[in-house]
């Protein structure tokens, strides 16, 4: 079980996505003209891209999360489609302090994945383009659930106090 703990605050969550890609995607990574992450691309020898039962635009924003190797895991938008379609990594996803475990990245499209939102977790990136960036589907039904602290309070929609359920119950 993996576990994603985080307090959402409006400043942790990135720009949403179009899509997800949840598994390896065939592509020559380059880590940027500097080697730091900074226009890195994802270049695939095709003509065009599927992506979760959608098909990519230029500017479509991609959440890459399954990637062989986990470096290359993050956020793409597509910079062009002609005879290989690239993918430069988000401005807003380049550099090891964008990338901080809590953060939450919401899902507007796809088949499986319309409406989830992901988050990443720990280790925090220290290098780009070396170290793992990992993320979870935080909508996901978790295995265990554990109250460590005071209790869940449970309330309605309207903001009525329901219940409260403490470690100790059942």
């Amino acid at each position: 079980m993996t576990t994603f703990n985080a307090f959402y605050r409006r400043e942790q969550q990135i720009s949403s996505v179009r899509v997800v890609r949840n598994s390896n995607l065939t592509a020559t990574y380059n880590n940027g003209a500097s080697n730091n992450g900074v226009g890195a691309t994802l270049t695939v020898a095709a003509t065009s891209l599927t992506v979760d039962g959608v098909v990519m635009v230029a500017e479509d924003r991609i959440l890459i999360m399954a990637q062989t190797n986990g470096f290359e895991n993050g956020i793409y938008r597509v910079s062009s489609i002609a005879a290989t379609v690239v993918l430069t990594r988000a401005v807003d996803f380049q550099e090891f302090d964008q990338m901080k475990p809590g953060y939450f990245i919401p899902v507007a499209a796809g088949t499986e994945f319309h409406g989830a939102v992901f988050g990443i977790v720990e280790p925090q990136v220290g290098v780009v383009g070396t170290d793992t960036i990992t993320f979870i589907n935080t909508a996901a039904s978790p295995d265990t659930v554990t109250l460590i602290n005071a209790g869940l309070r449970i309330y309605n929609p309207a903001g009525t106090f329901l219940n409260t359920i403490v470690p100790t119950s059942a």
